[in-house]
């Protein structure tokens, strides 16, 4: 080991060459001990305080986790709560509950719908049915049997245009979406 001689004293009464060490670097080490052990001892709580923050924060984002998942497409109406609107989490629950919202009027619109069509094609098929029953009932002449064939006709044209307008419509939504 190199002997750093402008930190060494000599010892009264010991020969020139038989280097000590000083009072004054025995407190430096004394203190470099003490900031270090200080250093470690600070370290081991910052890093408890900042589990504990870390964890007191992933708690409302497990919270909110698990709400998310028990919505579904029968329960569209339910909602995250927003403690604090301001916060990352808040901002992030209120924009997926705006979501939620938009689902739901979709959903909503979706149901509308498809009972408006259903009741549009039962309809024509039901006259139909109707006209090709009686039709078969009743014993008639080549112009009655044109008549109820005629009156078929009509209401499968009027099925085929409403299928050709859900067609278009479908064609126009995929191709926004």
């Amino acid at each position: 080991r190199a002997v750093d001689e402008e930190h060494l004293d000599v010892a009264p009464g010991a020969p020139d060459d038989y280097p000590t060490c000083g009072a004054n670097d025995l407190d430096q080490r004394t203190a470099r001990r003490a900031a270090s052990s200080s250093r470690r001892h600070i370290s081991g709580h910052a890093a408890r305080a900042a589990a504990l923050l870390s964890s007191l924060r992933i708690v409302p984002i497990e919270r909110m986790t698990e709400q998310a998942r028990s919505i579904t497409a029968a329960r569209l109406s339910d909602r995250l709560p927003v403690r604090r609107a301001d916060d990352e989490l808040g901002r992030l629950a209120v924009v997926f509950n705006d979501t939620l919202e938009r689902l739901e009027r979709s959903f909503a619109e979706m149901q509308r719908f498809t009972a408006d069509v259903s009741h549009e094609l039962r309809t024509p098929l039901t006259a139909m049915r109707m006209v090709g029953e009686v039709g078969l009932r009743e014993a008639r002449d080549a112009d009655a049997c044109r008549a109820v064939i005629g009156s078929i006709l009509e209401e499968s044209v009027r099925l085929t245009s409403l299928v050709e307008r859900l067609l278009a419509l479908s064609r126009a939504t995929s191709a926004t979406t």
